[in-house]
């Protein structure tokens, strides 16, 4: 642990916003003379409580600190200058099923873009329809681009049902300011065209369906559990 100082109050909380440091403790400038008087002197801690961990540790760290500046006995009574410290957590906590959130709307994006695209072609293709479709004008650049436009509008749909549903149930609040909201809508749209690219990338060129589920079923570990434990944080605080 490093332990910086600073003369600016103001930047030492911006900086610990930044994710700069862990922390950051204001001592007033009358903290010796309000110790000395036992004028109920005060100190302020700031906290990055995106990591529980750090911030427990650090807490603790000062607690103890503070505490070691009190006399040896134990009061019968609470004694007037007694140091106390104000700590304030920078961010709010995440409630357990708010975290769940980005990993139900990934699930959601991963079954739409697996049933709506690629699992579409290696159907038509095992019931023999693509060749039908070959018969006409189109191209297969034109099959799979009709299959990505429609996997991709049905999918982005389904998200942003599953994402407004999730957030109403767990209560998560939400500035609807244009800039947020098609900040959301590009994250999403970028979201769903890169597994619509992956699914034809992973499972275009298969033949049979059976072998579709069982590939999703090993992909659906791979994308859902990581998605679970992206808890917004700095990025995207819940409050």
């Amino acid at each position: 642990m490093t332990i910086l100082t600073a003369n600016d109050e103001k930047k030492a909380i911006e900086e610990t916003k930044k994710g700069r440091y862990k922390a950051a403790l204001l001592i007033p400038e009358d903290y010796s003379k309000k110790v000395a008087i036992k004028a109920g002197p005060e100190v302020g801690l700031f906290l990055d409580n995106t990591d529980g961990i750090s911030t427990e540790t650090i807490r603790n760290i000062v607690q103890g600190a503070l505490q070691a500046t009190q006399s040896d006995y134990v009061p019968v009574r609470e004694k007037k200058g007694e140091v106390l410290l104000r700590d304030i957590n920078l961010y709010r906590k995440v409630d357990y099923n708010q975290s769940l959130v980005p990993g139900v709307v990934i699930m959601a994006i991963f079954l739409g873009t697996l049933t709506t695209g690629a699992f579409n072609l290696v159907m038509d293709r095992f019931l023999g329809v693509d060749e039908s479709y070959l018969l006409t004008p189109l191209t297969k650049l034109d099959m799979v681009a009709g299959l990505v436009v429609s996997g991709l509008s049905i999918t982005m749909l389904i998200a942003v049902v599953i994402l407004t549903v999730s957030m109403i149930i767990t209560g998560i609040s939400f500035s609807a300011t244009p800039t947020n909201l098609a900040s959301l809508l590009v994250i999403l749209l970028l979201t769903t065209t890169s597994l619509l690219s992956l699914m034809f990338v992973l499972l275009g060129r298969l033949r049979h369906p059976r072998v579709v589920g069982i590939i999703s079923g090993f992909m659906n570990v791979i994308l859902f559990f990581p998605a679970e434990r992206c808890i917004p944080s700095r990025a995207f605080h819940c409050g």
